[in-house]
C-alpha cells in the first residue's frame, strides 16, 4: 500500500499475535487523535488500528515500551461493563506494531461521511444523499444515548470525532458504533487528554486537560452541531473574512479551535457570526438550539455550564419524532413548517396521525380528565399516512436509560385506519367506540382514524397504577 496521506508508513498486510494474517485496504477509514484505521480487505469485517508510533505522538518512546502500554490498555478495556454497548471491543493487538484489530459491522463507515466537504454543488442534495435530517436526529440520539450509558457508569470515551463514529453506509439505516475503544477509561482516573483536531474541548486544547464527561459533552456537541448545519460550530466569518489575527499575526482559525472565539449562533455577540451551511430553522428545533448555545456560549467558557449527554438524548429525539417526509423531493423535515423548506413545492396534502403522551392517575373523575386532556404532553410523535413506525419504552414509561431504546409498539397509518400491534410484554389497554369501551391490546389490531368526533386512546399500564396514557388524532396537512 503507498497512500500520501499515510506517508508509506503503514504495511499492506499485518500479522496478530494469534497468527491471523490481514490484507489492509489502500486507504484508511479515518484517523483520530491516537492513530489510524483500516479496514481489512481480506476480511472486511475487521478493522485494523496503528496508534501513534513511538516517538510522534505517542507516550512510549520503543516499539517494545509502546506494545506493552498498548497491551496492559487493552487488558484493562476487557475488564470494563461494556456489555449490551455498541462498542468496537479489542480482538488481539498487532505483531511488530503498536496497534491491534477489533471486530466491526461490514458495510459502516466513519460519520464523517454525513459532514459536506465543501466541494458539493448542492448542499440540499449532499444533505438528502446521506438520508436527510431524520436520520441525522437519529444517528445523534443513539450516540448520545450510547455517550449517556458510559457516562453512567462512570466511563469516559475521550476522543470523541467523525473517524471514531461508524455508521451504516445504507442512507435509509441509523446504527451506530463507536470504535478505539484504547481510548476509554474510568471517570476518577482518566489520563488521556488526546484529542483529534477540530473537535477539542478549550480546556483541553488550551491546558491539556484530562478528558471527562464534560470534555465528551463538547466533543459530541462539535459533532453533532456539525452534521445536522454543515458547518464548524466557531469557523465562522471572524476566520473566514480576516483569516488572520493582524495585531499577534495569529492563524484565527487555530484561535477558534481553541474556544477563544465566539460560537458562530452566538445570540448576544455576532463577530464571528455565520450564515453557512444550512439554515438553523430546517434543521435545530428551539431546544436543540438551547443545548449548543449552552455548550458553546456559556459552556465554552464555563465547563460546568455544559448540558449532560442525557438532555442531548432527550432533545435528538423528541426532534426525530417530529419529522415527516416530503411526497415531492423526499426530504424530511419537521411536521410544524408550512411546506418542505428544501424544495421549491408548496407541499402536498398528506396525513399525519398525532400521539400525544401524558402521565394518568386511578380514580380520576370527570374534571380530572378534562384538565388531563388540557394538559402539557409529556411528549410528542407524528406518524405519516403510508409510514410505519415504532413506539420505544422512553415514550409509554419512566425507563431506566439502558431500557429506553426497547421497542414497544408498532404504528401503522394509511387513510383506511391505523393499526397498532403490541411488541412487548407491556400491558396496554384500548379505550374506544362511542361507549368508551375497553379492551386489552394484546398482537394486532386495526382501528379507524382518530378524526372529528371520533377518538381512541390507550393506556400503557394496569387500570390500579400510575401509568401514561396515549392519545390519538389524526389531521390533514395542508388543509
Amino acid at each position: 500500500m503507498s497512500t500520501s496521506d499515510t506517508d508509506n508508513i503503514y504495511p499492506e498486510s499485518v500479522v496478530d499475535e494469534k497468527g491471523n494474517t490481514y490484507e489492509l485496504a489502500d486507504k484508511p477509514l479515518g484517523k483520530g487523535g491516537q492513530g489510524i484505521v483500516f479496514r481489512s480487505s481480506s476480511t472486511p469485517d475487521v478493522v485494523v488500528k496503528f496508534c501513534a508510533p513511538p516517538g510522534e505522538g505517542g507516550e512510549a518512546k520503543t516499539l517494545d515500551e509502546g506494545r506493552r502500554r498498548l497491551r496492559r490498555r487493552l487488558e484493562e478495556v476487557r475488564t470494563l461493563p461494556l456489555t449490551g454497548l455498541p462498542v468496537a471491543s479489542p480482538l488481539a493487538m498487532l505483531h511488530g506494531h503498536v496497534g491491534y484489530t477489533m471486530r466491526l459491522l461490514e458495510q459502516m463507515g466513519p460519520i464523517g461521511g454525513l459532514i459536506a466537504t465543501g466541494s458539493e454543488e448542492s448542499l440540499p442534495q449532499f444533505y438528502l444523499d446521506s438520508g436527510g435530517l431524520r436520520r441525522r436526529l437519529e444517528i445523534l440520539s443513539q450516540l448520545a444515548w450510547i455517550l449517556a450509558r458510559l457516562h453512567a457508569v462512570p466511563l469516559v470515551y475521550g476522543d470523541i470525532s467523525h473517524n471514531n463514529v461508524f455508521v451504516p453506509e445504507a442512507v435509509d439505516a441509523s446504527g451506530v458504533w463507536l470504535i478505539d475503544c484504547d481510548n476509554l477509561d474510568w471517570l476518577p482516573r482518566a489520563s488521556t487528554s488526546v484529542y483529534t483536531p477540530y473537535f477539542g474541548a478549550p480546556e483541553v486544547v488550551q491546558h491539556g486537560a484530562h478528558a471527562d464527561t464534560l470534555t465528551d459533552v463538547y466533543s459530541f456537541a462539535i459533532l453533532a452541531y456539525w452534521v445536522l448545519v454543515l458547518n464548524h460550530p466557531f469557523l465562522g466569518s471572524a476566520v473566514e473574512v480576516n483569516g488572520w489575527d493582524v495585531t499577534t499575526t495569529e492563524d484565527l482559525e487555530e484561535k477558534a479551535l481553541r474556544g477563544e472565539l465566539p460560537f458562530v449562533d452566538d445570540p448576544s455577540d455576532a463577530s464571528n457570526r455565520s450564515d453557512e451551511g444550512v439554515p438553523r430553522a430546517w434543521v435545530l428545533t428551539r431546544q436543540l438550539r438551547e443545548l449548543f448555545e449552552r455548550t458553546f456560549v456559556d459552556g465554552r467558557e464555563d465547563r460546568t455550564a455544559r448540558p449532560s449527554m442525557v438532555d442531548f438524548v432527550d432533545a435528538f429525539r423528541r426532534a426525530a419524532d417530529m419529522t415527516i417526509w416530503c411526497d415531492e423531493c423526499g426530504m424530511t423535515h419537521f411536521v410544524n413548517a408550512d411546506s418542505c423548506p428544501w424544495c421549491p413545492s408548496e407541499g402536498s396534502q398528506t396525513g399525519v396521525l398525532s400521539i400525544e403522551i401524558r402521565h394518568w392517575e386511578p380514580r380520576l373523575d370527570e374534571e380530572d380528565w378534562s384538565l388531563l386532556r388540557a394538559s402539557k404532553p409529556l411528549w410528542r410523535k407524528v406518524v405519516q399516512a403510508g409510514r410505519t413506525d415504532v413506539i420505544t419504552t422512553h415514550m409509554v414509561s419512566a425507563a431506566p436509560l439502558e431500557a429506553a431504546n426497547e421497542p414497544e409498539l408498532e404504528v401503522s397509518v394509511s387513510r383506511g385506519g391505523v393499526s397498532l400491534s403490541n411488541v412487548s410484554d407491556r400491558e396496554f389497554r384500548l379505550v374506544s367506540g362511542p361507549d368508551g369501551s375497553e379492551t386489552p391490546l394484546r398482537g394486532e389490531k386495526t382501528l379507524p382514524l382518530p378524526k372529528g368526533r371520533r377518538e381512541w386512546f390507550l393506556h400503557c399500564g394496569p387500570a390500579d397504577e400510575s401509568h401514561r396514557i396515549a392519545f390519538f388524532r389524526y389531521f390533514e396537512r395542508g388543509k
